[in-house]
């Protein structure tokens, strides 16, 4: 990450990320994955175990993006004009970002 960095390389990095994660996602849950599930199960597999765990933490992992994902939309959305204005008219935005940063700190569980 750069010094220059700011929401727009934020914004990109997550969704880039729950893009893959949803795509690993979609594939772990196809109708192939899970019938050879069924088998580990039955067969009462050590791998079947294993996979749950991994399951798990790609669906913890998604859930993270999309979060992140939708709270970087919030403070892209007040940053915009910061980029735009003039120092003086900037104050209304600043206010209102700090507010929503606030907001996110209060309710985001991942960001």
């Amino acid at each position: 990450e750069t010094s220059e960095a700011g929401p727009q390389e934020e914004l990109e990095y997550w969704k880039l990320r729950m893009a893959k994660l949803k795509y690993l996602s979609e594939k772990m849950n196809s109708p192939h994955v899970l019938g050879l599930l069924i088998v580990l199960q039955l067969s009462r597999s050590k791998i079947f175990k294993s996979w749950k765990e991994a399951d798990h933490q790609v669906t913890q992992y998604l859930d993270e993006a999309k979060d992140n994902v939708k709270y970087v939309y919030a403070i892209e959305e007040y940053c915009h004009p910061l980029y735009l204005n003039e120092p003086a008219s900037m104050t209304p935005h600043i206010l209102m970002l700090f507010n929503k940063i606030r907001m996110i700190y209060k309710f985001s569980k991942y960001y």
